[in-house]
């Protein structure tokens, strides 16, 4: 009896997912049933519990998932395995700490099957609080402000299919990978934006759906905000220099201010008007992280934010600042 063939591959890279990764494999099936599916789960070496839970799932629904070891852990890696895995002449990347509606695989594939131009399909990322804590809801709130994050679309929300200059995971056809080749592992953060940018360099499209909205859960606290960001920013200025030029001028706003920012406070020592543009830089910074405080505050029916929001901004703005420019530095003439 001849083996069947799946029509798609979902990737799921992860590490120590074991708070999510039975129920999105679980919810996955049984939204799914009428869908030839393959589950592929790339491990990067979990120690808690991911793995046993994978091993029984895949004893439940034979046939249906396949258990990677990933030794390297970092996303790209794990997205890499799973690709050269995939039987499937559609690719679809979920991440196990997010939760996703019903129709979400289905949505993505009609739009996949029907918009000729887009290469590549995502969802809007709507950012869900790890906890109940002030500052876990102010982050999330955070993330989907135009002051915290710019004008992602992504982040943001659309309310028609758009085309944008990247996605978040990704829903595309075999053929795009066979084109385009694989995901720079060099890039442990970032890469789907640098592979977003190849699509569009090679006349594809990236498109924005609002049907099929995913959740995702954010960080748990300050310090690892300020890592996740310093990590976005590090290599979003490798994944720039790789591509020779930026995709999204966006991403030189917090270091082009922060640069500005420091050096008028060292030149204000020797030079007063610098002082000046330094005071009316922070003064304007200030005021703008106050004002969309208190907007997104009063949005949220919750005065408290206008004082948590501030400092969460700043956190993410500046982490990213420097993690740009030290990967920029760094990475001075390797690409």
């Amino acid at each position: 009896m001849q083996e069947r063939k799946p029509e798609i591959s979902v990737i799921i890279p992860c590490r120590n997912e074991e708070r999510y990764i039975g129920k999105i494999i679980e919810d996955l099936i049984f939204h799914n049933k009428d869908l030839s599916l393959e589950i592929i789960v790339v491990d990067g070496m979990s120690t808690d519990k991911t793995r046993d839970i994978v091993k029984s799932l895949s004893k439940k629904y034979p046939g249906i998932i396949k258990l990677i070891n990933n030794p390297a852990r970092y996303v790209p890696h794990a997205l890499n395995l799973g690709i050269k895995s995939a039987r499937g002449d559609i690719l679809i990347r979920m991440d196990a700490h997010a939760i996703y509606p019903p129709h979400y695989i289905k949505t993505l594939i009609k739009y996949l099957k029907n918009e000729k131009d887009a290469w590549n399909v995502g969802p809007v990322v709507e950012p869900a609080p790890y906890g109940n804590a002030l500052f876990q809801k102010s982050i999330a709130i955070a993330q989907k402000s135009i002051f915290g994050v710019g004008n992602s679309l992504w982040r943001l929300g659309v309310k028609k299919p758009t085309y944008a200059d990247t996605t978040p995971f990704f829903c595309m056809k075999r053929e795009t990978f066979e084109k385009l080749g694989l995901f720079n592992e060099k890039l442990i953060r970032n890469q789907d934006a640098e592979f977003n940018a190849r699509i569009i360099k090679n006349g594809g499209k990236n498109l924005i759906i609002p049907d099929a909205n995913v959740k995702v859960i954010t960080r748990r606290d300050f310090k690892s905000l300020a890592k996740q960001y310093f990590e976005y920013g590090y290599y979003r200025a490798l994944s720039t220099k790789i591509l020779k030029k930026t995709f999204s001028y966006r991403a030189f706003v917090p270091p082009v201010f922060f640069t500005l920012l420091i050096f008028s406070l060292l030149f204000s020592f020797a030079f007063k008007p610098a002082f000046y543009f330094f005071c009316m830089l922070a003064l304007s910074y200030i005021f703008g992280a106050l004002l969309f405080s208190v907007y997104e505050s009063i949005k949220a029916k919750n005065i408290l934010f206008s004082f948590t929001l501030p400092l969460v901004y700043f956190i993410i703005h500046l982490s990213f600042a420097l993690g740009f420019i030290i990967g920029y530095l760094r990475n001075i003439g390797n690409e």
